[in-house]
């Protein structure tokens, strides 16, 4: 979250002008040190494309200034994440894709659209507000 004071955009571009600042600090001793195994999985046996196909590539051309234009904020510089990430979805053509599948650990399997995530969410404010749940 920013600092208090500070708009969204103001400290998305101090965050992308301080990239080595947010590197993790890892401890290289036998008890703190962990190496991450990177998995690879091969492109074409993905029935879909994913979005982002490269990590490498895409952290070394990221610019907060396109990833901020792909973003809907209020005129303070806020943003309401539900509706970037559910409802401005649900209103166009994405309506009835799927938006999230879920897996559990004994293997079932469920899916939600757009327009399901919606509602659902939709519904859980109602019951916030229901109880006088504030922000």
């Amino acid at each position: 979250m920013p600092p208090k004071g500070t708009s969204f955009f103001e400290a998305a571009r101090e965050a992308s002008s301080n990239k080595d600042r947010h590197a993790p600090k890892v401890a290289r001793d036998d008890k703190m040190y962990m190496q991450t195994q990177i998995i690879k999985k091969d492109l074409s046996t993905f029935p879909v494309t994913p979005n982002m196909t490269s990590y490498e590539e895409m952290k070394k051309t990221f610019s907060w200034e396109e990833g901020l234009q792909a973003v809907d904020y209020f005129s303070d510089g806020t943003m309401n994440i539900a509706y970037n990430a559910i409802d401005r979805h649900a209103k166009g053509a994405k309506k009835d894709k799927t938006a999230l599948l879920f897996e559990s650990a004994n293997g079932e399997k469920e899916q939600y659209t757009f327009e399901t995530l919606r509602i659902l969410t939709n519904k859980f404010a109602n019951v916030l507000d229901n109880q006088n749940i504030e922000k």
